[in-house]
């Protein structure tokens, strides 16, 4: 059928997943009186291609310095666990000094051990963050 009142003579043929026409459904009943046409003529022409392009730039380079971060990250934590490695079996070899073992001992399990847990969970918070605030770029586009 054709919409010669707006000079609407070209079809399209789209394919769709069943969400997505759900969803194409829902949002022209809620912005164009169900006017599926309308919704989309409308989406194209505010669609701004400059935007996107800066969009997709900032997202690549949030993107580059995460996994740089991660990267040196990943670096400093492989440092820390060869210095607690290190240590560890200088308290298991024969040294000569028992108190100097027991100190040892006590900066492991006292100092060092509980600083490679909180470099963990530091990664792994900032891991999550930064995965929270990627989506939240994507989600403003």
């Amino acid at each position: 059928m054709e919409d010669n009142s707006r000079g609407r003579t070209e079809r399209l043929n789209i394919r769709l997943t069943m969400e997505e026409k759900s969803m194409l459904a829902k949002k022209s009943k809620e912005c164009s009186s169900g006017n599926r046409t309308l919704l989309i003529v409308e989406a194209v022409r505010s669609y701004d291609s400059e935007a996107m392009k800066l969009k997709y730039m900032d997202v690549r380079k949030f993107s580059d310095i995460f996994n740089a971060m991660m990267t040196e990250l990943s670096r400093q934590g492989n440092n820390l666990n060869q210095i607690a490695h290190r240590l560890n079996s200088m308290v298991t070899e024969d040294v000569g000094c028992r108190q100097d073992d027991d100190e040892l001992s006590v900066f492991i399990s006292g100092v060092l051990k509980p600083f490679i847990e909180d470099f963990s969970t530091f990664k792994k918070d900032f891991r999550e963050r930064c995965f929270h605030v990627l989506d939240e770029m994507i989600k403003k586009g």
